[in-house]
């Protein structure tokens, strides 16, 4: 398992490393706890904190805050001065990694603690956290208030035929200004989990699957709020304090973290060794776990099972085997990993549930056996595809499918003759390809989170004779990297294709293929948006101090474009699933930095694509709209994002049953198999996949407007 919180751009200086990008906030927005009014009930299986109880602020807590209040503005790309602006930013993001859907606190608390709201700046350059301690008291009081409500609730019963609606986003509704306006919005929260409960184990009697019966929901409910209270009453001085800190780092951007000495072990550690996992990148999203993206060719990646662990997913609990599952929400990603991580061969099951849901609705078990992600899977593989025109003509095309831009470093460094890497490995495709008679060249970056900035140079490298790639601004220093290799490996027809979760490195070749007018971008809107590197540093001599991850330079294309925010636009846009159902990108992220520009290079242009896009756009566009099977693909696209982007969801049983019946059809149809055959193997391995079927379409007009098909050329100009 990679730890997202962990795994990110670092741009560390001593090799010019670009890890797979952090896309979300590090620090943990602790989540929703359906709880309600204080009860004896509540004394058994989680009693209220006593004064023996109290948290303690750690001895060296006010240096650390010293040292964090100093380290920021001078450290951060940006320079913001630790003002009233900074300190606002770090109130609301204290509040929000709390109660982020605005259902614990209560409108009084808020106007307590708002005064301080520009002063808590203040507070840390002296020294004082100690608002951090006293918002996590209040708040943990409102935990155990709501919870009793919730076990009250439950022992109450549901009106299920009632007709009536919850709101899906409660991020910027009103905190409760008092008792009955509070047990409303968490009645319906949690009738909600429980009819989503009843839901799924309706339809897996339908599909003939074994399961519970619908009068074991309510005891379940509860015990899924007592286990997650009792983790929270295990809550130490020292990851409030860390939670804290975390606030003020994201004032400046969500990509800065402050890493407790435990998180800094955690990140060291998985800096060196290589453990076995589920194959998957991790961000927090509203205090629990999400699962990012898959990695290619990982566990998760390779299971083809309906229950199969899905990107935008969350993870609410881990067990091992068939042990006892541990509740992971409001913990620290880096121990949520740990979990997830183990043994290779043996079997973890994640407890998740469908990104859009409200509490713990639509939850399910996935169990998969942990594998180490091998080398082998992260490389560049090649898929040879024959074309056939109206007069019969067959025309080589390859698809060059890059999951990261990955380089054995220390191999670099020693001048190996055959150290691992990317570009090496792209590069032999691409000559075997020539000497084949392959006429065009699709290269696929969809889900390439990034890797070594070098290797994204190099890949440029391969398709322009030479020139300036990227351009990194630290400070008032911009470093321009530049291939100074006159040899053009394929200088033919290219078509290259991004989603949402193209980042970092995928975005600085995209972008700098198309600034020489050397690729046509296809795919999503844009790309994922992420422009900046962090570097990690103690933040003191002691490691008692933890350290901090601030971003310290921008990334632009040779253009002197930012990659920032708005990534790298296609030129044929053919959107994906995760575009019309996911919120994902960098536009999404609180303090995401602005885009910016600086100085442009003088770059030799491969030519102008602009007439050629706007006739390879049309000819798409004819072809689409004259192509049933596509008009199904938009129209189902359409149908599932206005589900998924709806305002309430509805609480009537038979509503809601009706409703996962369409979503499930749905996607269903997004495979593209025949519903006679949808449940076969082959046929879920085989799933259709319109956004390449599409390219190779696009890569053909493009042979025949160019003119090219005979001309594909390669070695020094």
């Amino acid at each position: 398992m990679i730890n997202q919180s962990h795994d990110i751009v670092s741009g560390l200086r001593s090799d010019q490393r670009l890890v797979p990008p952090r896309w979300f906030s590090v620090a943990e927005r602790l989540r929703l706890v359906l709880a309600l009014y204080l009860s004896m009930q509540w004394a058994a299986s989680c009693p209220a904190e006593s004064a023996d109880s109290a948290l303690v602020q750690p001895a060296e807590s006010a240096e650390i805050a010293k040292l964090l209040a100093w380290k920021l503005p001078r450290d951060h790309v940006t320079h913001l001065p630790f003002d009233a602006t900074i300190s606002g930013r770090a109130w609301d993001s204290l509040f929000s990694s709390l109660d982020h859907d605005r259902i614990y606190f209560l409108a009084s608390d808020i106007s307590r603690f708002k005064v301080r709201r520009s002063k808590i700046g203040d507070e840390l350059k002296e020294g004082n956290v100690s608002l951090a301690y006293e918002v996590f008291a209040v708040w943990k009081e409102r935990v155990t208030n709501r919870y009793a409500y919730v076990r009250s609730l439950v022992e109450k019963g549901f009106e299920l035929d009632r007709k009536e609606t919850v709101e899906r986003d409660r991020e910027n509704a009103a905190w409760s200004r008092d008792e009955a306006v509070w047990n409303e919005v968490w009645r319906k929260r949690v009738k909600n989990e429980y009819v989503q409960r009843v839901v799924k184990i309706r339809l897996d009697k339908e599909k003939g699957v074994k399961t519970v019966e619908d009068s074991s929901v309510g005891a379940a409910i509860v015990k899924a709020y007592a286990d997650h209270c009792a983790m929270i009453e295990k809550t130490e001085s020292q990851r409030v304090l860390e939670m804290y800190l975390a606030s003020f780092s994201r004032a400046y951007d969500p990509h800065c973290e402050y890493m407790s000495p435990a998180s800094t072990e955690a990140f060291n550690i998985e800096m060196k060794l290589s453990f076995a996992g589920v194959g998957a990148v991790l961000a927090t999203e509203d205090g629990v776990v999400k699962v990012e993206r898959l990695i290619p060719g990982g566990p998760a990646d390779k299971d083809t099972r309906d229950i199969a662990l899905k990107p935008g997913e969350k993870i609410i609990a881990v067990s091992e085997g068939d042990g006892e599952a541990v509740d992971v929400r409001n913990q620290p990603i880096s121990k949520v990993s740990q979990l997830v991580r183990g043994k290779k061969g043996t079997r973890v099951v994640l407890t998740v549930i469908p990104a859009g849901s409200i509490g713990d609705a639509g939850a399910r078990k996935v169990d998969i056996v942990r594998d180490e992600v091998k080398m082998e899977d992260h490389a560049a593989k090649c898929e040879m595809i024959p074309m056939t025109n109206a007069a019969g003509t067959v025309t080589k095309l390859i698809l060059v499918k890059l999951p990261a831009f990955y380089s054995d470093m220390e191999g670099r460094r020693e001048h190996k003759t055959n150290f691992t890497s990317s570009s090496s490995d792209v590069g032999k495709i691409l000559i075997k390809a020539r000497e084949d008679g392959v006429k065009g060249v699709i290269l696929d970056l969809r889900n390439n989170g990034g890797g070594s900035l070098g290797e994204a140079v190099q890949m440029a490298g391969l398709f322009i004779q030479e020139g300036p790639v990227v351009q990194v601004r630290e400070g008032r220093r911009v470093n321009v990297l530049v291939d100074d290799d006159r040899t053009v490996t394929y200088s033919g027809p290219l078509v290259l294709l991004v989603n949402r979760y193209s980042a970092s490195a995928s975005e600085l070749v995209a972008g700098a293929l198309q600034d020489y007018g050397r690729a046509v971008i296809v795919g999503d809107t844009r790309t994922h948006g992420k422009g900046t590197v962090q570097t990690v540093t103690p933040l003191g001599n002691d490691t008692k101090m933890g350290s901090l991850k601030v971003t310290t330079g921008l990334f632009y294309r040779p253009t002197g474009n930012s990659t920032q925010l708005k990534g790298v636009t296609s030129d044929i846009v053919i959107p994906s699933p995760q575009e019309y159902a996911i919120e994902s990108g960098e536009d999404h992220l609180p303090n995401a930095l602005e885009w910016s520009m600086i100085g442009e290079q003088s770059i030799v242009s491969c030519g102008d694509l602009k007439p050629v896009v706007a006739e390879l756009e049309k000819r798409s566009l004819k072809r689409r709209a004259a192509s049933s099977r596509f008009g199904a693909y938009t129209n189902v696209l359409e149908r599932l994002a206005s589900i998924y982007h709806a305002e309430t969801v509805p609480l009537n049983v038979d509503d809601c049953l009706e409703l996962a019946k369409t979503i499930r059809a749905l996607n269903e149809q997004l495979r593209g198999t025949d519903a006679k055959d949808a449940e076969s193997e082959q046929s879920k391995k085989a799933a259709w996949d319109p956004v390449k079927e599409e390219a190779l379409g696009i890569l053909s007009d493009m042979i025949e407007i160019s003119g090219s098909a005979a001309k594909v050329s390669g070695g020094t100009d």
